[in-house]
């Protein structure tokens, strides 16, 4: 059989990265395909393979970022590959980007900040400027779960800047605006982060993408639960929850926690009991596992008659939720603790509670890599 000229499959591997730049999941399927009968029988070019392997999991993280789906583990072969081989300027670029943004998703913040500095030390040899916006792109998305939010706003400005300038790139306007508002929500500037999730829903009717508009009202039940609106919140968790395929995601955990939590705030409690439950009965991975913690902390909080040992059995949570790297969450839900039990007098599991929140929002702020 006569073997692919490794050109032709450069030219293939180069589409794929365009059509995941742009967030055109079904071309990026439809090209994945491609690109694996290729390289099965294309000429032998260890740095090209190394380039379809980076691709291969950049497209998945693409997957989970607009379809929900799993991001599985990476493959070490892909690392050991390319530690051995010598490559060119761009292909360790993405090595270092993608690893970055694998490490990221898994919330390893620590490990994400020093290889995303390793590519920032390659982005300048590359002159292309969707290129520039994608890494500033990714900078303020891991600023803002950092919570430096005015590191987090000035990248996203950047990167907005650029994808003005090429309409094919609507979608990553889009969620740039949804980053913009993310940063005013969490600085309190609920109004003006309102402003750019409105600007995006205009946009999102143009693109006809009902994932992402999934997305846009998941953002949005964040935002008014901040506002403290928690009516506007549920209303647009449920509609986050009545797309299909958004629902059947692992996004689902996501916003099914934040409508608990609201309907607890509220005091639906029948309410927030079903929806507990018929998450409980889907848990089953890593995800569902962080669920499980985090509604365990509602329920004690808000559902259960008895509160023997609460403070206790809170801590164990959030220490498993610190585990896992979601320091954030352990910020937010021990802050969240503590105003409960602050409102039924319980001031020293208050004040424990709040100390843990400022140590969890205290540990966020020292991953810095300016």
């Amino acid at each position: 059989m006569n073997k692919i000229p490794s050109l032709e499959v450069a030219n293939v591997l180069n589409d794929w990265y365009v059509a995941i730049r742009k967030l055109q999941v079904d071309k990026s399927i439809e090209l994945a395909e491609k690109a694996k009968a290729m390289t099965d029988v294309m000429e032998e070019d260890q740095e090209l393979l190394i380039y379809y392997s980076l691709l291969e999991h950049r497209h998945k993280i693409l997957l989970y970022d607009l379809r929900g789906t799993i991001i599985p583990d990476r493959d070490k072969h892909v690392s050991d590959s390319f530690h051995n081989a010598k490559t060119s300027e761009l292909t360790d670029y993405y090595f270092f980007l993608f690893e970055a943004m694998y490490e990221a998703s898994n919330s390893n913040y620590d490990v994400a900040i020093g290889l995303y500095r390793e590519a920032e030390q390659k982005l300048s040899a590359i002159p292309d400027d969707i290129e520039r916006a994608e890494f500033y792109f990714k900078m303020a998305w891991l600023y803002y779960r950092l919570d430096q939010h005015v590191l987090s706003l000035r990248y996203i400005r950047d990167a907005l800047a650029i994808y003005k300038e090429k309409p094919d790139y609507n979608k990553k306007q889009a969620l740039s605006l949804f980053l913009l508002a993310g940063n005013c929500t969490e600085t309190g500037h609920y109004e003006k982060a309102e402003s750019y999730y409105n600007e995006a829903e205009n946009m999102i009717k143009l693109i006809n993408d009902p994932f992402l508009e999934a997305q846009l009202h998941h953002n949005k039940g964040i935002l008014y639960s901040h506002w403290g609106k928690s009516a506007l919140s549920i209303t647009h968790l449920e509609k986050a929850l009545t797309h299909s395929d958004y629902y059947k995601s692992e996004y689902y955990y996501n916003s099914s926690f934040m409508l608990i939590k609201e309907l607890c705030i509220i005091g639906d409690r029948s309410r927030a009991q079903t929806i507990l439950t018929e998450g409980r009965k889907r848990a089953f991975d890593n995800t569902s596992k962080v669920f499980i913690a985090k509604t365990d902390i509602l329920s004690i909080l808000y559902l259960e008659e008895h509160h023997d040992n609460s403070l206790l059995r809170i801590t164990e949570k959030l220490d498993l939720l610190e585990n896992c790297n979601h320091t954030d969450s352990v910020k937010e839900l021990s802050r969240l603790a503590a105003k409960v039990y602050e409102d039924k007098g319980f001031y020293q599991h208050a004040v424990a509670l709040l100390n843990k929140s400022i140590e969890a929002e205290q540990k966020l702020k020292k991953l810095e890599w300016m």
